[in-house]
């Protein structure tokens, strides 16, 4: 840490803090885009559960509908998927964030946000 010229790991952190208002909305937004994805959790979840694959012994399942109920398996399980990640990820980011900045701790604000811009990324990609 320097703190002659005000820098943490070579990011300039402003004399008067983080801006308390821009990271709050920074933080509202990840619990916006946490509870988005769980509900989409949720909604995947049941689609599992309401999706009838039980064909009658007399029933012919035809090549083109296997091949809809493959598309539809797998189109649930990757949303699952994404959407418990990026649940996990923001709900978890929010959490460090407020407590980074309920402690005072602003240069451990900036080098977590510095440090977590990949993983941000990652799961508003895996959300979208």
């Amino acid at each position: 840490e320097d703190e002659e010229n005000g820098s943490y790991r070579g990011e300039i952190i402003p004399a008067d803090g983080v801006n308390l208002n821009r990271a709050g909305l920074r933080i509202e937004s990840m619990q916006t885009y946490a509870i988005v994805s769980s509900i989409v959790t949720g909604s995947s979840i049941g689609l599992f559960g309401v999706m009838q694959m039980n064909h009658g012994e007399d029933e012919e399942v035809t090549v083109p509908t296997k091949i809809v109920e493959g598309v539809f398996v797998f189109s649930q399980a990757l949303s699952l998927i994404s959407s418990v990640y990026t649940t996990f990820i923001f709900t978890l980011m929010a959490l460090y964030y407020s407590t980074s900045l309920g402690l005072g701790g602003d240069e451990c604000f900036q080098a977590f946000d510095d440090d977590t811009k990949n993983m941000r990324r990652r799961a508003f990609k895996s959300f979208v």
